[in-house]
């Protein structure tokens, strides 16, 4: 049974207008009674995304389901419809849905989720932001994005080989937005021999596109592998030597810094920088982007890195363990969310960093947190993965895992 998913307003943290882009809690929702309102589907949360439109928010569990939410006006979200394995907390019954990417296109249409084994597709009605589930499309894949301009679905996985480097490919799909349906027209391969597959350098499996659609980024432990979209077609291609990834250690690649398993990539609305989470470097780096081909190159010194001083990084939080970030629409600041590398509650901060928009640099601004003394306190952070911002600008929204819960946060000016 679907339940009410809005605090009370005793629950609210009723602060006034957050400034300079700082953060103040509206309500969360999570798997368990609580602080939070309780939903359904949200058994180790883990991926959000915010519909195109605005009106809906959708989160993803990585033992299963989806909870769909509504956004109110204000950014305060209830549950309206949640999937699940075996029509658990009274969802829909969704058996292998285990969806480790969620991505939704920009006309509003669908919602993808990646399972590991396939895609899962689902219809969206404009309206309500309710879902309906198709008939999933094999594929072993565990991430996916979707072009800007909606034509095109990006997806990874990896094939296991029997060694330390797995195979990690890239499928490419052709989205018919009239009939809705899927076609691969291309893959790509961090190994050579794979079949029907072009043979590319760095690839890993977080994926993200510029705002132009002119490039797509792949991240790995290590790496950012760089490439040049064709915008008709879809196709991909990685630019030679230096311009094609980004590294700490694949010869060949621009010189990377602190890039100890990079979990999430993010492109400035601008396009004149990529940021990247880097949990295990506990960091968050910044890197130029060369908007005609998409290049990279770390900014030099402490503003390629916000993160620990002692590795030459801007400082001031905790950035202990950093797996994913978000930019807010006018590219005024990066939300970054911080669980430690191994979930304690006094790590479970979400940071609010400002963002130069001259040279993208980084530098402290303000954060929430379960734990941290340091920080305003809040509800429902820990083991936060990932996070986004409403396309307004006006809210911004986590996923934490070991709290099985989402937030809503309203943002200052």
């Amino acid at each position: 049974m679907i339940r009410a998913a809005v605090l009370t307003a005793a629950a609210v943290l009723l602060a006034g207008s957050a400034p300079g882009g700082a953060l103040r809690e509206i309500n969360c929702v999570s798997a368990t009674a609580g602080v939070c309102a309780q939903g359904g589907g949200l058994d180790a949360p883990a991926h959000l995304v915010v519909s195109a439109d605005g009106r809906n928010v959708y989160v993803a569990g990585q033992t299963g389901g989806i909870a769909v939410f509504s956004r109110a006006k204000a950014g305060a979200l209830t549950e309206v419809q949640c999937f699940s394995p075996g029509a658990a907390d009274g969802c829909t019954a969704a058996d292998g849905l285990k969806p480790s990417g969620l991505a939704a296109t920009p006309d509003g249409r669908e919602v993808y989720a990646a399972t590991g084994d396939a895609i899962w597709v689902f219809t969206r009605a404009p309206t309500t932001g309710q879902l309906t589930a198709g008939t999933p499309i094999p594929a072993g894949v565990s991430s996916l994005t979707v072009s800007p301009d909606g034509r095109n679905v990006y997806a990874t996985g990896r094939i296991e080989n029997g060694t330390v480097t797995p195979t990690i490919v890239l499928l490419i799909f052709a989205r018919n937005r009239s009939t809705r349906s899927l076609a691969q027209i291309g893959c790509l391969a961090n190994a050579a021999g794979i079949a029907s597959c072009t043979h590319v350098r760095a690839l890993g499996l977080g994926l993200a596109s510029s705002r132009d659609g002119r490039s797509l980024y792949a991240s790995s432990q290590r790496t950012i592998a760089v490439f040049a979209r064709n915008t008709k077609t879809g196709a991909l291609r990685q630019p030679a030597g230096a311009g094609g990834c980004i590294s700490m250690d694949v010869p060949g690649c621009a010189a990377g810094r602190n890039m100890y398993a990079v979990d999430h990539v993010a492109v400035s609305p601008d396009g004149k920088n990529v940021y990247a989470a880097v949990r295990v470097s506990s960091s968050f780096n910044t890197y130029s982007r060369n908007q005609k081909t998409g290049a990279l190159k770390q900014l030099p010194g402490r503003s390629g890195c916000y993160g620990p001083a002692k590795d030459g990084c801007a400082s001031g939080f905790d950035t202990d363990g950093a797996p994913g970030l978000a930019i807010s629409p006018d590219g005024k600041y990066v939300y970054g969310a911080v669980s430690g590398q191994f979930f304690p509650v006094v790590k479970a901060t979400l940071l609010t960093l400002l963002r130069d928009r001259k040279t993208g640099a980084l530098s402290g601004g303000s954060c929430v947190s379960g734990g941290d003394p340091h920080c305003a306190r809040v509800n429902a952070l820990g083991g936060v993965l990932d996070v986004a911002v409403s396309p307004d600008g006006k809210n911004v929204y986590t996923a934490a895992l070991a709290d099985k819960a989402v937030a809503a946060f309203g943002r200052g000016k």
